[in-house]
């Protein structure tokens, strides 16, 4: 059973508004919920390598204590350090395996443990990032995990500090974005795009698409980043983060079909990023009156009237393919998951842009 103390806890962690917040509530209050033992919040980076610790026990700063001591060639620990590369959604007990007497994830935590090792753990992904790990580890200095409540009210905690870190993501990198267009003066053009994880960039804001009438192909719905470009957006974006839900916005160069240009880049959980550039490096003029190019309106037009992909590239004499990559960029900038749906807002646009004459 959970019991009133588990309730009562997770009442208290909804309450929390940021990463540091919740991960103090965690480290305070959960250790009644699981055992009271020692609960430890620890990130990671994308290699696995610790990059933070939140947690006020024993266990908590011998981990600190590691990561200042990190290798100087590769950034990991001495000897292999603790590899938490492998936990993933699947809650890991050392005691199912190997017995109260011994501790494992990963392979060789006792490594890392030089004063006193735990008798047991049990250890849960918290959140999973492309750039970013949180996981949950909660320590006995006595006994094991095998009590079956106490690992039930464990999987409770992490399915419910889960759904709390997604939500303090979501409001943060919009809480950022918005921060960044309040930083623009009225008459400057904000021109903004989103980087997908296949390092395409995509057009969001009607300066954005204007730039891309004019600077890309007009069958080109994406830009897709050269090798080296991708290889300065993953390096910006590893480092951008605060703790493992909440990332800074960087500054990168890249080149988007008018030449090299500093732009800012806030990456997010999934590995996609959004993307602004500078307000003095797009000119002036009038907004479209769509946030859809020329011929992404035109496919809309016939996608409206029910044709196929197919058809459509058969009318405007472009590959079915071709249609289906501007479906992708007008699904985004519509911000929409199927076809229906953007119809459905494609027509309301119109209806107000006939409305505006």
């Amino acid at each position: 059973m959970l019991g009133a103390l588990y309730f009562e806890t997770m009442r208290r962690l909804q309450e929390a508004c940021s990463f540091s917040e919740l991960a103090a509530l965690v480290v305070e209050r959960v250790p009644g919920v699981v055992g009271r033992g020692e609960v430890v919040v620890a990130e990671l980076d994308a290699a696995g390598v610790i990059r933070g610790v939140v947690g006020a026990g024993g266990f908590a700063e011998q981990l600190r204590s590691r990561i200042g001591s990190r290798s100087e060639v590769d950034g990991r620990f001495p000897g292999g350090g603790l590899d938490l590369s492998q936990v993933g959604d699947e809650v890991v007990a050392a005691s199912d395996a190997l017995g109260p007497g011994a501790y494992r994830i990963g392979g060789g935590v006792t490594r890392i443990f030089s004063a006193e090792v735990p008798s047991d753990t049990l250890a849960g992904e918290l959140v999973s990032g492309v750039y970013r790990r949180g996981i949950l580890c909660a320590y006995l200095e006595a006994g094991n995990f095998q009590d079956p409540d106490l690992r039930e009210r464990f999987e409770a905690v992490l399915l419910t500090l889960r759904a709390i870190l997604g939500r303090i993501a979501c409001q943060d990198a919009e809480a950022k974005v918005v921060q960044k267009v309040l930083t623009f003066r009225p008459k400057q053009t904000l021109s903004m795009f989103l980087i997908n994880r296949a390092t395409e960039v995509i057009p969001l804001s009607q300066a954005a698409v204007a730039f891309s009438e004019r600077r890309w192909d007009r069958d080109q719905p994406m830009w897709t980043l050269d090798d080296a470009a991708r290889v300065r957006v993953a390096s910006e974006s590893l480092e951008a983060w605060d703790n493992p839900v909440e990332p800074r916005w960087g500054s990168i160069e890249l080149n988007l079909g008018r030449g090299p240009e500093r732009m800012d880049l806030l990456p997010k959980l999934c590995g996609d990023a959004v993307l602004v550039m500078h307000p003095g490096d797009m000119p002036q003029g009038a907004a479209v009156a769509h946030i859809l190019t020329d011929r992404q309106r035109e496919i809309m037009g016939w996608i409206a009237e029910g044709k196929t992909s197919a058809e459509v590239g058969i009318i405007l004499g472009i590959s079915p393919r071709t249609v289906e990559k501007h479906l992708e960029a007008i699904f985004q900038r519509m911000g929409v998951e199927n076809r229906i749906a953007a119809v459905r807002s494609y027509m309301e646009m119109d209806e107000r842009t006939a409305l505006d004459r």
